[in-house]
C-alpha cells in the first residue's frame, strides 16, 4: 500500500465519523474539515475517496441569514453540511453521488425564489413605510424569519416519506438540520404593531414561492442521474 492508499483510507474514515454512527455534533463536522483539509493538500478529487462535494458561495462578510434553508436542503439530498468561512466564505454539501450534485442544483433554486421574494419585499409599500433604519431592519427580520421558517417546511415536504432510499437514509440525513442552530427570533418584530405585516408578507412570500424536483414525479432519480 503506497503512502496516497493511506491517506485515502484515512479519509474514508474520516467520513464515517458522523452523528449516524455515533459521534457528537463537534466530532463529525471537525472531521469532515479534515477529510476536506487532506483532499486539498493531496490534490484528490471527490471521485477518489468515492465522495461528491458542491460548494456554493456565501455573502462576502459570512453574513448569511437564509442557512435555515441550506440545512433543508442537505437535508433532503442527504448530504453533510459544512461551513468555510475562508477568504470566500463558502457552505459546502458532502455527500454520497449524485446527492451533491442535486444539492448545488436546488441551492440554486431555492436562491434564485429567496432573492426574487425579498426584492419583491423591499419594493413594496409594507418595507416602504418604514423611514427609520432601525424599523427597516426589524421589518426586514420579521420578513426574513417568516419566510425562512416557510419555506424551509416546504423544502423538508420535498421528501416522500414512502420512499425506503430516504428511510433508510434518514440518521445520516438529519444531521444536516441540526448542523446550525435554529434561526434567532427576531425579537418581538413579529408582534409589534406595524411589523406584523411583514410577517405576514413573509409567510406569503414562502407560500408562493415554488420549489420542486424540476420533473415533476421525477424526483431526485433523473437530476442526479440515479441514486446514492
Amino acid at each position: 500500500m503506497t503512502d496516497l492508499d493511506a491517506v485515502i483510507r484515512r479519509i474514508r474514515a474520516l467520513l464515517q465519523l458522523t452523528e449516524a454512527n455515533g459521534c457528537t455534533e463537534g466530532e463529525a463536522v471537525a472531521a469532515a474539515a479534515k477529510a476536506l483539509e487532506l483532499m486539498r493538500q493531496h490534490g484528490l478529487d471527490e471521485k477518489s475517496v468515492h465522495t461528491g462535494r458542491a460548494e456554493r458561495t456565501l455573502p462576502a462578510d459570512g453574513r448569511d441569514t437564509l442557512r435555515g434553508l441550506w440545512a433543508a436542503v442537505a437535508y433532503v439530498t442527504r448530504c453533510r453540511l459544512y461551513y468555510d468561512f475562508g477568504r470566500s466564505p463558502q457552505v459546502v454539501y458532502i455527500g454520497r453521488a449524485p446527492w451533491p450534485e442535486v444539492a448545488d442544483w436546488l441551492h440554486g433554486v431555492v436562491d434564485a425564489v429567496s432573492r426574487k421574494a425579498h426584492g419583491a419585499f423591499y419594493a413594496s409599500p409594507a418595507y416602504q413605510r418604514h423611514r427609520t433604519v432601525r424599523a427597516q431592519s426589524l421589518a426586514r427580520a420579521a420578513f426574513q424569519q417568516a419566510f425562512v421558517e416557510g419555506l424551509r417546511a416546504k423544502i423538508i415536504a420535498l421528501v416522500d416519506e414512502a420512499d425506503n432510499d430516504f428511510a433508510r437514509d434518514r440518521r445520516f440525513a438529519e444531521r444536516a438540520l441540526r448542523a446550525v442552530p435554529d434561526l434567532r427570533p427576531a425579537g418581538k418584530a413579529g408582534q409589534v404593531p406595524g411589523f406584523a405585516g411583514a410577517r405576514r408578507a413573509g409567510q406569503s412570500a414562502a407560500r408562493a414561492a415554488h420549489v420542486g424536483w424540476g420533473i415533476q414525479g421525477a424526483g431526485p432519480r433523473l437530476i442526479g442521474g440515479g441514486r446514492g
